[in-house]
């Protein structure tokens, strides 16, 4: 499997676990598993309640490591609540497209679900509740804005979103590294019942998405 369709596999499988109600994070960061697995970096941590499922996602003609997956899963199976599971996707399946063109929201849905999040920033203990919202917005924002730069946004993961727009100097130095940081207190957020997480963190991400929509808007005119 190609990196690119590995990428959109990944997005199909995660989609599809997202609609049964389990928070999705791709390419999860090593902090996010609780015990060491060796080196070794699932596609895909699926969590719902005390339930969490590693995803290896394979495509049917791919060359499978057998005894990494077999030590993989061994200890996996030693710690309660966790899972290994290996996906496999057809081609069939990633011919059919992972984001429709009307589920793609324009720079007005964005701007009103920030403002309804900005709303809530007065309330008590939302901080770690906020900031996973705010990430959804800000990562809409800024695929729309790579691709009216004419860079595809189609398929990439949050993380892999993020080192296109950089390389290709959508964004600066600064605004990569505030970005990257943002995210791993996002992958924290969607696993701790008690982040660290500032409403002062909040309102970086809320403008940094608010000037993402800036620029998008000027682009636009």
């Amino acid at each position: 499997m190609s990196i690119l369709t590995a990428t959109l596999a990944e997005r199909l499988i995660a989609k599809r676990y997202e609609k049964q109600g389990y928070v999705v994070t791709l390419e999860p960061p090593p902090s996010s598993i609780p015990f060491s697995l060796a080196g070794y970096t699932p596609d895909i941590l699926a969590t719902k309640g005390d339930e969490h499922i590693l995803i290896e996602v394979k495509s049917p003609n791919a060359r499978l490591n057998r005894d990494i997956y077999l030590s993989v899963d061994r200890e996996v199976q030693q710690h309660p609540g966790w899972r290994f599971e290996l996906v496999t996707v057809t081609g069939d399946e990633l011919r059919e497209p992972t984001v429709s063109d009307a589920d793609r929201p324009t720079i007005g849905n964005i701007r009103q679900r920030l403002q309804v999040l900005k709303s809530l920033f007065n309330a008590p203990d939302v901080s770690g509740i906020l900031l996973p919202q705010l990430w959804v917005a800000f990562v809409a924002a800024l695929r729309l804005l790579a691709d009216s730069e004419g860079i595809s946004s189609e398929g990439l993961t949050d993380l892999s979103l993020l080192n296109k727009v950089y390389s290709q100097g959508i964004t600066s130095i600064d605004e990569d590294a505030t970005a990257r940081r943002l995210l791993s207190l996002r992958n924290i957020a969607v696993h701790s019942l008690n982040p660290d997480i500032t409403m002062e963190d909040c309102e970086e991400l809320y403008q940094i998405t608010h000037a993402v929509l800036e620029r998008l808007q000027k682009s636009h005119t």
